[in-house]
């Protein structure tokens, strides 16, 4: 919020040197409220669950569109850090499964960014893959990066 604020102050003030500075400072606006969306959202869908309220609406996408989608996005994070954002897919996938794709888009949305909030250098990289060893199979996104890792009494929390 305090980035939409002060962002907006300085281009209603005309305190940018030029177009692209402004421009800068009006893709740095979008982005926080684009991510202050996001934390509310959230925010909203963990009351859901908690009262369980929270509704799963099945539609056919495409995984591979799914995760791609994301991965796109989160790529500005990861090249303002420098670090390298890299979707994998690991053998044969469906090219339709019937999910609940924001849901899913949220869960690796957070995923990727907590990676790519802690990793310092380096990459992180999104496989995707089926688990054929279940009935029904799995699909499955994993996310991981170079970064710090989680403490283990930590891990145990997740």
């Amino acid at each position: 919020m305090n980035a939409i604020l002060g962002f907006t102050e300085l281009l209603r003030r005309g305190y940018t040197r030029d177009d692209r500075d402004a421009g800068r400072h009006l893709d740095t606006i979008h982005a926080s409220g684009t991510h202050l969306l996001a934390l509310i959202n959230d925010i909203l869908d963990l009351s859901k669950v908690e009262s369980g309220q929270l509704e799963i609406e099945t539609l056919a996408c495409s995984p591979y569109k799914l995760a791609h989608q994301v991965v796109r996005a989160m790529s500005v994070k990861a090249d303002e850090k420098g670090l390298a954002l890299a979707l994998r897919v690991q053998g044969r996938i469906p090219e339709t499964v019937h999910t609940d794709a924001p849901r899913i888009r949220q869960v690796l949305t957070n995923l990727i960014g907590n990676a790519i909030k802690f990793t310092e250098h380096g990459s992180v990289t999104v496989t995707l893959s089926l688990d054929a060893s279940n009935d029904p199979a799995l699909l499955r996104f994993d996310v991981r990066d170079t970064g710090i890792g989680i403490a283990p009494d930590k891990a145990a929390l997740i």
